[in-house]
C-alpha cells in the first residue's frame, strides 16, 4: 500500500479524499482504450480520474467495509469493464452500461469456493474475441481460476488448487497456441 493519499502520475496530482487522512492507495489501473485511471483505497473505494487528475465518479456502490481492493484490471478492448479483486478473496466486477449512459456493479459469485484468500493476480489475456477473451485471478494460496465473460458477467470455467504460492503467471500469445492436424 501506498502510504502517502496523493498520486502522481505526470504533473497533476490525484485527490481522493478530503475526509480521510489515513486512506492509503492499495491498487491502480490505467485503462488501455480510454483515458481513465481506477484508483482503489484502503477504505474499500474506487475513483476514476483522467490524465489530467479530474475525477469523474467515487464508486461507493463496489465499496465494501470489511476488506478493500489488492488487484484491479480492465479489459484490454473496453472501457465499460472493470474487475476488481479484494483482500477477502471476493472478485467484483463493475459495468459500465452503455445503452443507459450510467454504471451498475456486479457482485459476481459472493462465494468463497472459488477463492478463500486474498488475490494477488487479476490478468486478462489478449484476445479481442468475446468467445475466447478469458480472465485469470490467483489467490495468495495458489488457488487459480480462469474465467469467461457472459452478457458482461464473469463465469468460472477453470478452477485449479496449485497448493503452492504462485509468483508470476503469464497468457501465451493467441498464435502460440494453434495446433495443427496430426497427418
Amino acid at each position: 500500500m501506498l502510504s502517502n493519499p496523493r498520486v502522481y502520475f505526470s504533473k497533476h496530482p490525484f485527490d481522493l479524499y478530503d475526509d480521510e487522512s489515513d486512506v492509503k492507495v492499495t491498487c491502480i489501473a490505467l485503462c488501455k482504450t480510454d483515458d481513465i485511471i481506477a484508483i482503489a483505497t484502503s477504505n474499500g473505494r474506487i475513483s476514476f480520474f483522467n490524465s489530467d487528475g479530474d475525477k469523474d465518479a467515487t464508486r461507493t456502490d463496489i465499496a465494501s467495509k470489511e476488506s478493500y481492493y489488492c488487484q484491479l484490471a480492465w479489459k484490454p478492448f473496453s472501457n465499460a469493464q472493470l474487475v476488481g479483486g479484494r483482500a477477502d478473496g471476493q472478485i467484483i466486477s463493475w459495468v459500465k452500461d452503455e445503452s443507459k449512459g450510467s454504471e451498475r456493479s456486479y457482485f459476481i459469485q459472493k462465494n468463497h469456493d472459488v477463492h478463500g484468500k486474498e488475490i494477488r493476480f487479476l490478468i486478462w489475456n489478449d484476445s479481442k474475441s468475446a468467445e475466447t477473451e478469458r480472465l485469470l485471478s490467483i489467490d495468495h494460496g495458489g488457488y487459480c481460476c480462469i474465467w469467461k465473460t457472459d452478457d458482461n458477467e464473469l463465469i468460472p470455467v477453470i478452477q485449479i488448487d496449485s497448493a503452492v504460492a504462485i509468483n508470476s503467471v503469464a497468457f501465451l500469445p493467441q498464435r502460440m497456441c494453434l495446433v495443427s492436424e496430426l497427418v
